[in-house]
């Protein structure tokens, strides 16, 4: 069951029933926003959690390294329930689930790439399933021309096989590592399960990507150098034991950026 209440959650944090995780992320040039508006990874920078090491074949994440550690709550369930995040330039601070990922994911010749992603772990309820998504995240920068592309053959989230998404152009010719963003659906789906192949319609002569399944769980406003009160995260989005929680940032300026904060995780019984 979830919280009936805010002064439940209150009762669960005074009784103990929670897990305080404190992250940080030092900026570095090779992870500054490619723009305003535009979105960054955080999961490689050093910090607390530590980096992450880019997969080379698909491979699900359960309590992955370098991800927040998340203290399994079975037979409860875990639900984040209020945090604050500042950071060195406006923003929005986005902390979301890595299901799965795949890396080596070539951007310099087109065609189909194998993602073959395979069975979502968590156990999700049919909910959660309708908020999978599919992102990149470029680990080597492109050169010389945007690629385009698209997800363009997939298992939607009520298990149809063979959907086939819209394509995105990179923001730029020489778009930089760590950049992400989300790939499009075919109309009328909600979610991802799988993903088969990616195809690039447009190559670049440089450029590599991570291509990952993931589930948003949060979003934090961020106010440049300055730390607001805890905020309470209305939707109460469900940790599922074995969650690798991530971090990304929409950025307002291209200038490396630096984060921290804290985030309560309630568990309900």
């Amino acid at each position: 069951m979830a919280f009936a209440s805010d002064n439940a959650i209150r009762q669960a944090n005074s009784a103990n029933r929670k897990n305080v995780w404190r992250p940080y992320k030092t900026g570095a040039a090779a992870a500054t926003p490619q723009a305003a508006g535009q979105i960054v990874s955080l999961a490689a920078l050093a910090g607390s959690p530590g980096a992450i090491a880019d997969p080379s074949v698909y491979a699900t994440c359960t309590d992955l390294a370098g991800a927040m550690i998340n203290t399994n709550a079975s037979p409860a369930n875990s639900y984040l329930t209020s945090g604050w995040m500042t950071a060195t330039q406006d923003g929005v601070l986005l902390v979301y689930d890595r299901l799965g990922h795949i890396g080596a994911v070539s951007l310099a010749a087109t065609g189909n790439k194998t993602v073959a992603s395979t069975a979502l772990p968590r156990g999700m309820t049919a909910d959660d399933l309708a908020n999978v998504e599919c992102w990149i995240e470029l680990t080597t920068a492109t050169t010389v021309t945007a690629p385009i592309l698209s997800m363009n053959s997939y298992t939607n989230e009520a298990g149809t096989a063979g959907r086939a998404g819209a394509t995105i152009t990179f923001p730029a010719v020489a778009t930089p590592t760590r950049w992400m963003a989300q790939l499009p659906l075919q109309a009328g789906d909600k979610g991802v399960q799988a993903v088969n192949t990616i195809n690039v319609a447009t190559a670049a002569s440089a450029g590599v990507c991570n291509v990952i399944l993931l589930r948003q769980i949060a979003a934090i406003p961020c106010t440049a150098n300055v730390t607001i009160p805890s905020i309470l995260i209305e939707e109460l989005p469900r940790i599922y034991d074995g969650s690798s929680l991530c971090m990304m940032f929409l950025a307002s300026a291209a200038a490396v950026v630096s984060v921290r904060g804290s985030l309560v995780f309630s568990r309900d019984a």
